[in-house]
């Protein structure tokens, strides 16, 4: 094997194994207490039991359109709306027929996705730009990955 082919592929390895580390160290992921569930709970639909089918219920079509993976039906609600403590925009709700997502912006203007299946609540995934934090709660754990922006623009930085 050609030894400056060797020394190059040490180097990315060295590469990649610092970045990680370096990507490690600037990211940190914690589990929510469950005051702070509490609180990123809210930005849900009010009622606990609501599921895909009561959402779409609630909708209208307003279009389909094809993914690589699905065939997704958007729909529109204003009566959705009556569930959410915090909504500050239009809803966006996109059907994939197994589960259903529903975006919107709240009123201190975070970005929430919230998604839903036939059973239920799935998560939750929003960004708190305070805090540079990624949000993610699920229905009975919540995770917050702090320094997120930074910790992004040092990656891009490094690779």
């Amino acid at each position: 094997m050609n030894r400056k082919l060797m020394i190059g592929g040490f180097i990315v390895a060295v590469i990649c194994v610092v970045g990680n580390i370096w990507s490690q160290c600037i990211q940190k992921e914690v589990d929510m207490t469950e005051a702070q569930y509490d609180y990123y709970k809210s930005y849900c639909l009010t009622s606990d039991d609501i599921t895909r089918v009561d959402i779409l219920s609630m909708s209208t079509e307003v279009g389909i359109r094809e993914t690589v993976e699905h065939t997704v039906v958007d729909y529109k609600s204003g009566e959705l709306m009556d569930y959410l403590n915090y909504c500050d925009s239009e809803l966006f709700i996109e059907d994939y027929g197994e589960f259903v997502n529903i975006t919107y912006t709240s009123d201190d203007q975070k970005g929430i996705l919230l998604s839903y299946d036939d059973e239920g609540f799935l998560y939750l995934v929003t960004y708190d730009p305070e805090e540079d934090a990624m949000i993610y709660l699920k229905k009975d754990k919540g995770t917050i990955v702090k320094n997120y922006m930074n910790s992004i623009g040092k990656i891009i930085e490094i690779g």
